[in-house]
């Protein structure tokens, strides 16, 4: 419940409209290849954020967690790893971590969903749900952000995304999808705490895209500024 189980490579990004970075802030200069990491719940809009960043910083790459889940080992019942203590470490991502190392050290990956290159460059963008609670893929992170969307409109999103956006409505599914959040999955959306105090930037995820990425990109700015101020 904690993934999207919708592959970032499946959306378009030329699908953004243009004027939604006409007026995005310039960037400082960066001296080596930085890795921001966009986490929120399942429907907090991690996704199209991810995108809209990366057509925002040009030079930049897109990493979804989602394309390496058939390269990877989760738990078989997600709400029983969260009662049982959110053991990250179960959840083994060793293509997904050497992708991102590679990316780091500018060579190139390959995203083992599509079969495209991932070419290494200046911004590796990563659209994930753990944080850095998840140290195998974590420890790559330099700049972390936190979509804080409400539970019940992520819910909502998911409903529209993988339901309502069908050609025919599977009431049985829908009801299923219903009854598993209000008995069992709610608390693993509404315990997010510890991925917030982890997060270098928490965002309203109510807000406008251009309006995350702008302040996204001065955060980053400032952020920058005040490492190389304490140097």
């Amino acid at each position: 419940m904690l993934l999207d189980g919708y592959s970032g490579s499946q959306l378009d990004h030329r699908q953004l409209p243009a004027s939604l970075f006409l007026n995005s802030p310039k960037l400082t200069t960066m001296d080596s290849e930085v890795t921001l990491m966009i986490i929120g719940i399942c429907g907090s809009g991690k996704t199209i954020l991810t995108q809209a960043l990366s057509e925002a910083l040009h030079n930049s790459s897109m990493v979804f967690w989602d394309d390496f889940e058939l390269v990877s080992e989760y738990p078989p019942d997600y709400v029983e790893w969260y009662k049982n203590g959110k053991d990250y470490s179960a959840w083994k991502t060793p293509v997904l971590a050497k992708a991102l190392d590679n990316l780091k050290s500018r060579s190139s990956s390959v995203c083992p969903t599509t079969g495209k290159v991932i070419e290494p460059t200046k911004w590796i963008i990563y659209d994930a749900p753990l944080g850095r609670n998840h140290v195998e893929t974590g420890q790559f992170i330099d700049f972390l952000v936190f979509l804080d969307t409400p539970a019940e409109v992520a819910l909502a999103r998911r409903l529209q995304r993988d339901y309502l956006s069908k050609d025919s409505l599977d009431k049985q599914a829908i009801q299923q999808e219903l009854d598993t959040y209000i008995h069992f999955a709610r608390p693993l959306f509404l315990d997010t705490d510890s991925l917030k105090n982890s997060a270098n930037l928490v965002l309203d995820g109510m807000l406008p895209i251009h309006e995350l990425v702008k302040k996204i990109i001065n955060a980053i700015d400032q952020h920058h500024s005040d490492n190389k101020a304490s140097i």
